[in-house]
Protein backbone atom coordinates (compact mmCIF):
# COMPACT_ATOMS: atom_id res chain seq x y z
CA UNK A 1 0.00 0.00 0.00
CA UNK A 2 3.11 2.29 0.54
CA UNK A 3 4.64 1.70 -2.83
CA UNK A 4 1.25 2.32 -4.40
CA UNK A 5 0.56 5.37 -2.44
CA UNK A 6 4.47 6.80 -3.44
CA UNK A 7 3.35 5.89 -7.18
CA UNK A 8 0.22 7.75 -7.22
CA UNK A 9 1.93 10.63 -5.63
CA UNK A 10 4.84 10.27 -8.53
CA UNK A 11 2.24 9.97 -11.31
CA UNK A 12 0.35 13.08 -9.88
CA UNK A 13 3.61 15.24 -9.48
CA UNK A 14 4.66 14.04 -13.00
CA UNK A 15 0.94 15.11 -14.53
CA UNK A 16 1.07 18.57 -12.40
CA UNK A 17 4.25 19.39 -14.13
CA UNK A 18 3.04 18.57 -17.44
CA UNK A 19 0.27 20.12 -17.07
CA UNK A 20 2.16 23.47 -15.74
CA UNK A 21 4.09 23.06 -19.28
CA UNK A 22 1.25 23.32 -21.05
CA UNK A 23 -0.16 26.34 -19.72
CA UNK A 24 2.77 27.81 -19.69
CA UNK A 25 3.16 27.72 -23.34
CA UNK A 26 0.02 28.37 -24.03
CA UNK A 27 -0.05 31.47 -21.92
CA UNK A 28 2.93 32.87 -24.11
CA UNK A 29 1.22 32.12 -27.09
CA UNK A 30 -1.65 34.01 -25.70
CA UNK A 31 0.08 36.75 -24.43
CA UNK A 32 1.74 37.61 -27.34
CA UNK A 33 -1.25 37.20 -29.64
CA UNK A 34 -3.69 39.21 -27.14
CA UNK A 35 -5.77 36.05 -26.46
CA UNK A 36 -7.94 34.23 -24.07
CA UNK A 37 -6.02 31.82 -22.53
CA UNK A 38 -9.68 29.98 -20.84
CA UNK A 39 -12.44 30.79 -23.32
CA UNK A 40 -15.73 31.87 -22.00
CA UNK A 41 -17.75 28.91 -19.80
CA UNK A 42 -14.78 27.13 -19.11
CA UNK A 43 -13.00 26.52 -15.97
CA UNK A 44 -8.99 26.20 -14.96
CA UNK A 45 -10.37 23.94 -11.80
CA UNK A 46 -11.65 20.27 -11.89
CA UNK A 47 -12.13 18.41 -9.30
CA UNK A 48 -9.76 16.25 -7.34
CA UNK A 49 -11.22 12.98 -7.21
CA UNK A 50 -11.62 13.22 -10.92
CA UNK A 51 -8.09 14.07 -11.62
CA UNK A 52 -7.04 11.11 -9.27
CA UNK A 53 -9.10 8.54 -10.76
CA UNK A 54 -7.43 6.38 -12.50
CA UNK A 55 -10.50 5.14 -14.84
CA UNK A 56 -10.69 8.34 -15.81
CA UNK A 57 -7.37 8.51 -17.10
CA UNK A 58 -5.31 11.85 -18.04
CA UNK A 59 -6.23 11.53 -21.70
CA UNK A 60 -9.80 11.49 -20.89
CA UNK A 61 -9.27 14.30 -18.62
CA UNK A 62 -7.89 16.79 -21.35
CA UNK A 63 -10.72 15.69 -24.08
CA UNK A 64 -13.46 18.29 -24.03
CA UNK A 65 -11.16 20.87 -22.47
CA UNK A 66 -9.71 22.66 -26.36
CA UNK A 67 -7.92 25.27 -24.71
CA UNK A 68 -5.13 23.03 -23.48
CA UNK A 69 -5.38 21.45 -27.02
CA UNK A 70 -2.55 18.39 -26.16
CA UNK A 71 -1.48 16.07 -29.55
CA UNK A 72 0.28 13.21 -28.27
CA UNK A 73 1.99 12.94 -31.65
CA UNK A 74 3.44 16.54 -31.57
CA UNK A 75 4.56 16.20 -28.13
CA UNK A 76 6.75 13.24 -28.91
CA UNK A 77 7.90 14.71 -31.93
CA UNK A 78 8.62 17.87 -30.01
CA UNK A 79 10.41 16.01 -27.89
CA UNK A 80 12.53 14.09 -29.86
CA UNK A 81 13.44 17.29 -31.91
CA UNK A 82 14.35 18.86 -28.20
CA UNK A 83 16.59 16.36 -27.82
CA UNK A 84 18.51 15.89 -31.16
CA UNK A 85 18.82 20.30 -31.16
CA UNK A 86 16.29 20.72 -33.24
CA UNK A 87 13.34 22.96 -32.32
CA UNK A 88 10.29 21.70 -33.36
CA UNK A 89 8.01 24.43 -35.88
CA UNK A 90 4.48 24.26 -36.10
CA UNK A 91 2.36 25.78 -38.89
CA UNK A 92 2.07 29.39 -38.76
CA UNK A 93 -1.69 30.00 -38.51
CA UNK A 94 -3.59 33.11 -40.38
CA UNK A 95 -2.91 35.82 -36.85
CA UNK A 96 0.65 35.17 -37.43
CA UNK A 97 1.09 35.31 -41.34
CA UNK A 98 -1.13 38.74 -40.90
CA UNK A 99 1.32 40.02 -37.87
CA UNK A 100 5.00 38.63 -39.97
CA UNK A 101 7.25 40.84 -41.27
CA UNK A 102 8.28 41.20 -44.93
CA UNK A 103 11.48 39.56 -45.53
CA UNK A 104 11.49 41.23 -48.95
CA UNK A 105 14.29 43.71 -50.25
CA UNK A 106 13.06 47.07 -50.25
CA UNK A 107 13.21 47.82 -54.62
CA UNK A 108 15.57 50.39 -55.40
CA UNK A 109 14.64 53.58 -57.46
CA UNK A 110 14.77 53.27 -60.91
CA UNK A 111 17.35 55.43 -62.75
CA UNK A 112 20.14 54.91 -60.11
CA UNK A 113 23.55 53.71 -61.27
CA UNK A 114 24.56 51.25 -58.62
CA UNK A 115 27.82 49.35 -59.68
CA UNK A 116 30.41 47.30 -57.06
CA UNK A 117 33.86 47.92 -58.11
CA UNK A 118 36.95 46.19 -57.07
CA UNK A 119 38.86 46.80 -54.02
CA UNK A 120 41.86 49.72 -54.88
CA UNK A 121 39.81 50.32 -57.93
CA UNK A 122 40.09 54.33 -58.83
CA UNK A 123 38.72 56.06 -61.78
CA UNK A 124 38.30 59.68 -63.23
CA UNK A 125 35.27 60.15 -65.64
CA UNK A 126 34.65 63.52 -67.22
CA UNK A 127 32.78 64.57 -70.52
CA UNK A 128 29.86 66.63 -71.60
CA UNK A 129 26.78 65.81 -73.64
CA UNK A 130 25.39 68.62 -75.77
CA UNK A 131 21.61 68.49 -77.18
CA UNK A 132 20.86 70.86 -79.23
CA UNK A 133 17.33 71.23 -80.64
CA UNK A 134 16.28 73.97 -83.24
CA UNK A 135 12.42 73.94 -83.99
CA UNK A 136 10.87 76.45 -86.75
CA UNK A 137 7.01 76.69 -88.59
CA UNK A 138 6.62 78.34 -91.52
CA UNK A 139 3.27 79.89 -92.87
CA UNK A 140 2.61 82.39 -95.80
CA UNK A 141 -0.24 84.42 -95.14
CA UNK A 142 -0.33 85.88 -99.18
CA UNK A 143 0.49 82.13 -100.45
CA UNK A 144 -0.14 84.00 -103.93
CA UNK A 145 2.43 86.23 -103.36
CA UNK A 146 5.49 84.07 -102.88
CA UNK A 147 5.98 81.80 -105.87
CA UNK A 148 9.84 82.71 -106.10
CA UNK A 149 10.02 81.61 -102.13
CA UNK A 150 12.02 78.33 -101.89
CA UNK A 151 11.49 77.49 -98.36
CA UNK A 152 7.78 75.23 -98.18
CA UNK A 153 5.78 75.72 -95.42
CA UNK A 154 5.33 73.80 -92.15
CA UNK A 155 7.38 72.75 -89.37
CA UNK A 156 11.07 72.44 -89.58
CA UNK A 157 13.00 70.12 -86.82
CA UNK A 158 16.92 69.86 -86.43
CA UNK A 159 18.90 68.27 -84.19
CA UNK A 160 22.43 68.08 -82.82
CA UNK A 161 24.23 66.68 -80.50
CA UNK A 162 28.02 66.26 -79.45
CA UNK A 163 29.45 63.27 -76.85
CA UNK A 164 32.97 64.29 -75.44
CA UNK A 165 33.91 61.40 -72.62
CA UNK A 166 37.06 60.86 -70.75
CA UNK A 167 37.89 57.96 -68.42
CA UNK A 168 40.76 57.37 -66.91
CA UNK A 169 42.31 54.88 -63.89
CA UNK A 170 42.11 51.55 -62.74
CA UNK A 171 39.59 48.59 -61.89
CA UNK A 172 41.23 46.53 -58.99
CA UNK A 173 45.01 45.90 -59.30
CA UNK A 174 45.72 44.70 -62.38
CA UNK A 175 42.88 46.72 -64.68
CA UNK A 176 43.91 49.95 -66.39
CA UNK A 177 41.52 51.58 -68.53
CA UNK A 178 41.50 54.77 -70.81
CA UNK A 179 38.73 55.71 -72.61
CA UNK A 180 39.14 59.43 -75.16
CA UNK A 181 36.18 59.60 -76.96
CA UNK A 182 35.13 62.98 -78.77
CA UNK A 183 32.22 62.11 -81.97
CA UNK A 184 33.35 66.15 -83.28
CA UNK A 185 36.58 64.61 -84.07
CA UNK A 186 37.35 61.73 -86.65
CA UNK A 187 40.60 60.63 -84.90
CA UNK A 188 39.83 60.67 -81.20
CA UNK A 189 38.01 58.15 -80.69
CA UNK A 190 40.57 55.94 -78.23
CA UNK A 191 39.62 52.82 -76.21
CA UNK A 192 42.31 51.18 -74.37
CA UNK A 193 41.33 48.24 -71.55
CA UNK A 194 44.99 46.65 -70.77
CA UNK A 195 44.83 43.99 -68.18
CA UNK A 196 48.32 43.06 -66.10
CA UNK A 197 48.91 39.90 -64.42
CA UNK A 198 51.28 38.90 -61.94
CA UNK A 199 54.58 37.51 -62.75
CA UNK A 200 53.42 34.01 -61.85
CA UNK A 201 50.09 34.17 -63.74
CA UNK A 202 49.81 32.37 -66.92
CA UNK A 203 47.70 35.48 -68.64
CA UNK A 204 50.88 38.23 -68.37
CA UNK A 205 48.84 40.54 -70.58
CA UNK A 206 45.85 41.13 -72.34
CA UNK A 207 44.52 44.33 -73.93
CA UNK A 208 41.24 45.21 -75.62
CA UNK A 209 40.74 48.47 -77.74
CA UNK A 210 43.73 50.63 -79.59
CA UNK A 211 46.62 48.52 -79.02
CA UNK A 212 50.41 49.05 -80.87
CA UNK A 213 51.57 45.77 -82.75
CA UNK A 214 55.14 45.94 -82.61
CA UNK A 215 57.62 43.53 -84.07
CA UNK A 216 61.35 43.01 -83.46
CA UNK A 217 63.58 45.64 -85.19
CA UNK A 218 66.00 44.70 -87.40
CA UNK A 219 69.46 45.96 -88.87
CA UNK A 220 66.94 47.85 -91.80
CA UNK A 221 63.53 47.56 -90.73
CA UNK A 222 61.49 48.05 -87.95
CA UNK A 223 57.15 47.31 -87.80
CA UNK A 224 55.01 49.25 -85.77
CA UNK A 225 51.03 49.66 -86.29
CA UNK A 226 48.11 51.06 -84.71
CA UNK A 227 45.11 48.66 -85.00
CA UNK A 228 42.18 48.16 -83.40
CA UNK A 229 41.46 44.69 -81.32
CA UNK A 230 42.61 42.25 -78.84
CA UNK A 231 45.99 41.10 -77.88
CA UNK A 232 47.09 38.55 -75.70
CA UNK A 233 50.09 37.60 -74.02
CA UNK A 234 50.99 33.88 -71.94
CA UNK A 235 54.09 32.18 -70.95
CA UNK A 236 53.90 28.93 -69.02
CA UNK A 237 57.48 28.01 -67.99
CA UNK A 238 59.56 28.38 -71.05
CA UNK A 239 56.62 28.50 -73.25
CA UNK A 240 55.87 31.91 -74.50
CA UNK A 241 52.44 32.89 -76.59
CA UNK A 242 51.24 35.89 -78.06
CA UNK A 243 47.67 36.07 -79.99
CA UNK A 244 46.81 39.01 -81.57
CA UNK A 245 43.06 39.95 -83.58
CA UNK A 246 42.66 43.39 -85.05
CA UNK A 247 41.12 45.60 -87.06
CA UNK A 248 43.68 47.89 -88.81
CA UNK A 249 43.25 51.32 -88.01
CA UNK A 250 45.06 53.92 -89.96
CA UNK A 251 46.25 54.34 -93.70
CA UNK A 252 48.46 51.45 -94.73
CA UNK A 253 51.10 52.53 -97.04
CA UNK A 254 54.62 50.67 -98.74
CA UNK A 255 57.95 52.34 -99.45
CA UNK A 256 60.74 50.74 -101.10
CA UNK A 257 64.04 51.57 -100.53
CA UNK A 258 67.00 50.79 -102.65
CA UNK A 259 70.53 50.80 -101.62
CA UNK A 260 73.51 52.37 -103.20
CA UNK A 261 77.40 52.62 -102.42
CA UNK A 262 79.93 55.51 -103.72
CA UNK A 263 83.50 54.90 -104.08
CA UNK A 264 85.83 57.34 -102.52
CA UNK A 265 89.66 58.06 -102.76
CA UNK A 266 91.01 59.68 -99.32
CA UNK A 267 94.86 60.34 -98.40
CA UNK A 268 96.49 60.09 -94.68
CA UNK A 269 99.29 61.14 -93.33
CA UNK A 270 100.81 59.09 -91.34
CA UNK A 271 101.20 61.88 -88.87
CA UNK A 272 97.29 62.24 -88.60
CA UNK A 273 97.10 59.02 -86.67
CA UNK A 274 94.12 59.10 -83.94
CA UNK A 275 95.60 60.61 -80.91
CA UNK A 276 95.23 59.94 -76.62
CA UNK A 277 92.75 57.33 -77.85
CA UNK A 278 94.27 53.90 -77.60
CA UNK A 279 97.07 52.58 -75.06
CA UNK A 280 98.89 49.62 -74.68
CA UNK A 281 100.53 47.82 -71.62
CA UNK A 282 103.37 46.31 -70.31
CA UNK A 283 102.17 43.12 -70.80
CA UNK A 284 100.43 41.55 -74.12
CA UNK A 285 98.08 39.75 -72.02
CA UNK A 286 96.09 40.56 -69.41
CA UNK A 287 93.67 38.41 -66.91
CA UNK A 288 90.41 39.21 -67.81
CA UNK A 289 88.04 41.76 -65.10
CA UNK A 290 91.37 42.20 -63.15
CA UNK A 291 91.68 45.69 -64.30
CA UNK A 292 91.43 49.32 -62.50
CA UNK A 293 91.85 52.44 -64.07
CA UNK A 294 92.25 55.71 -62.20
CA UNK A 295 92.72 59.47 -64.08
CA UNK A 296 93.59 62.57 -62.30
CA UNK A 297 91.35 65.32 -64.20
CA UNK A 298 93.67 67.93 -62.96
CA UNK A 299 90.41 70.05 -61.92
CA UNK A 300 91.48 70.67 -58.43
CA UNK A 301 88.50 68.37 -57.23
CA UNK A 302 88.95 66.75 -53.76
CA UNK A 303 87.87 63.16 -53.45
CA UNK A 304 84.68 62.14 -52.13
CA UNK A 305 84.20 58.23 -52.01
CA UNK A 306 87.42 56.26 -51.40
CA UNK A 307 85.59 53.83 -54.31
CA UNK A 308 85.11 56.60 -57.11
CA UNK A 309 87.58 58.85 -55.92
CA UNK A 310 90.78 58.87 -53.96
CA UNK A 311 94.04 60.76 -53.39
CA UNK A 312 97.15 58.36 -54.31
CA UNK A 313 100.46 58.44 -55.39
CA UNK A 314 101.49 56.78 -58.75
CA UNK A 315 104.81 55.57 -60.09
CA UNK A 316 106.40 55.54 -63.86
CA UNK A 317 107.75 52.00 -64.59
CA UNK A 318 111.11 51.25 -64.01
CA UNK A 319 111.95 54.66 -62.86
CA UNK A 320 112.06 56.49 -59.48
CA UNK A 321 109.47 59.13 -61.05
CA UNK A 322 106.26 59.87 -59.33
CA UNK A 323 103.28 61.52 -59.18
CA UNK A 324 100.53 62.29 -56.36
CA UNK A 325 97.59 63.22 -57.00
CA UNK A 326 93.31 63.21 -56.93
CA UNK A 327 92.13 60.38 -59.02
CA UNK A 328 88.82 59.42 -60.37
CA UNK A 329 87.81 55.75 -61.20
CA UNK A 330 87.06 54.42 -64.95
CA UNK A 331 84.60 51.77 -65.11
CA UNK A 332 84.80 48.56 -68.16
CA UNK A 333 81.95 49.45 -70.18
CA UNK A 334 81.13 52.68 -69.56
CA UNK A 335 84.78 54.82 -69.94
CA UNK A 336 86.58 52.26 -71.94
CA UNK A 337 86.20 48.94 -73.30
CA UNK A 338 89.97 46.40 -72.94
CA UNK A 339 91.00 43.68 -75.09
CA UNK A 340 92.30 41.32 -72.48
CA UNK A 341 94.34 38.82 -75.56
CA UNK A 342 96.24 41.96 -76.84
CA UNK A 343 96.76 44.07 -73.88
CA UNK A 344 95.06 47.29 -75.32
CA UNK A 345 92.56 49.77 -74.02
CA UNK A 346 90.43 51.96 -76.01
CA UNK A 347 88.84 55.19 -74.11
CA UNK A 348 85.76 56.20 -75.12
CA UNK A 349 85.32 59.92 -73.73
CA UNK A 350 88.25 62.16 -75.22
CA UNK A 351 91.53 62.26 -72.65
CA UNK A 352 92.86 65.83 -72.65
CA UNK A 353 96.57 66.59 -73.15
CA UNK A 354 97.47 67.01 -69.40
CA UNK A 355 95.29 63.91 -67.68
CA UNK A 356 97.45 61.34 -65.69
CA UNK A 357 96.17 58.14 -66.23
CA UNK A 358 96.94 55.08 -63.92
CA UNK A 359 96.35 51.44 -63.95
CA UNK A 360 97.15 48.25 -61.97
CA UNK A 361 96.26 44.71 -63.73
CA UNK A 362 96.97 41.15 -63.13
CA UNK A 363 99.08 39.33 -66.25
CA UNK A 364 98.11 36.46 -67.37
CA UNK A 365 100.05 34.13 -64.53
CA UNK A 366 98.02 36.42 -61.60
CA UNK A 367 100.93 38.54 -60.85
CA UNK A 368 100.02 42.25 -60.51
CA UNK A 369 102.19 44.75 -62.04
CA UNK A 370 101.68 46.90 -58.47
CA UNK A 371 103.90 44.94 -57.31
CA UNK A 372 106.72 45.05 -59.41
CA UNK A 373 106.32 48.43 -59.25
CA UNK A 374 106.70 49.50 -55.75
CA UNK A 375 103.50 48.62 -54.85
CA UNK A 376 102.32 51.41 -56.65
CA UNK A 377 99.92 51.72 -59.72
CA UNK A 378 101.58 52.31 -63.14
CA UNK A 379 101.16 55.62 -65.06
CA UNK A 380 100.57 55.02 -68.78
CA UNK A 381 100.27 58.95 -69.19
CA UNK A 382 101.70 61.34 -67.81
CA UNK A 383 100.86 65.33 -67.77
CA UNK A 384 103.45 66.22 -70.72
CA UNK A 385 102.32 63.20 -72.59
CA UNK A 386 106.03 62.00 -72.74
CA UNK A 387 105.62 58.20 -72.16
CA UNK A 388 105.11 55.68 -75.18
CA UNK A 389 101.83 54.07 -74.12
CA UNK A 390 100.09 55.70 -76.22
CA UNK A 391 99.62 53.71 -79.57
CA UNK A 392 100.14 56.04 -83.13
CA UNK A 393 99.01 53.22 -85.84
CA UNK A 394 95.05 53.79 -85.42
CA UNK A 395 93.79 56.06 -88.53
CA UNK A 396 90.34 57.75 -88.88
CA UNK A 397 88.46 56.87 -92.58
CA UNK A 398 85.95 59.03 -91.86
CA UNK A 399 83.44 56.61 -93.32
CA UNK A 400 81.42 53.99 -91.64
CA UNK A 401 79.67 50.88 -92.56
CA UNK A 402 82.32 50.24 -95.49
CA UNK A 403 81.22 47.47 -97.68
CA UNK A 404 83.94 45.08 -98.92
CA UNK A 405 81.65 43.00 -101.21
CA UNK A 406 84.83 42.11 -103.37
CA UNK A 407 88.72 42.38 -103.01
CA UNK A 408 89.21 45.17 -104.67
CA UNK A 409 86.07 47.03 -103.28
CA UNK A 410 88.92 48.02 -100.46
CA UNK A 411 92.56 48.93 -101.14
CA UNK A 412 95.19 50.23 -98.68
CA UNK A 413 98.14 51.75 -99.96
CA UNK A 414 101.26 53.04 -98.23
CA UNK A 415 103.53 55.38 -100.38
CA UNK A 416 106.43 57.27 -99.15
CA UNK A 417 107.32 61.24 -99.64
CA UNK A 418 108.14 60.57 -103.59
CA UNK A 419 104.20 58.76 -103.80
CA UNK A 420 105.84 55.03 -104.20
CA UNK A 421 104.22 52.60 -103.37
CA UNK A 422 105.74 50.69 -99.98
CA UNK A 423 105.25 46.76 -99.63
CA UNK A 424 103.08 45.92 -96.50
CA UNK A 425 104.77 42.94 -96.04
Amino acid sequence: MEKEGKLKKIKILFFCLVFMGFVNNNFLFAAENNLSLIPEGETLFFPEEEFLDETVGFNNFLEGRDFLDFNKEKWNKMREKKEEGVFFKEEKDELEEERSLSTEEPKKDEGLIDIAFPYESQLSISGRKKIKVKAEWTKYPNKEDTTTTTKSEGANVEMEQELQVRIKGKVGRKVTVNVDYDDTKEDKRDISVVYKGDPGEIVQQAAFGDIMLSLPSTEFVSYNKSVFGVKLDAKYKNLGLMAIGSRTKGLTEVKKFKGGTTSEKKEIKDTSYTTRKYYKLEHPQVKRESEEIWIDFKDGTTPQSETINKEMTVKVWNSSTTYNGFFDKQFRGQDYTIDYDKGIITFRRNISSNYIIAIDYEDIDGVKVSSENSNQYLIIKDEEDTLDYGLKNYYNLGSTKIVKKYEEDFVLKILNLACEEQDLT
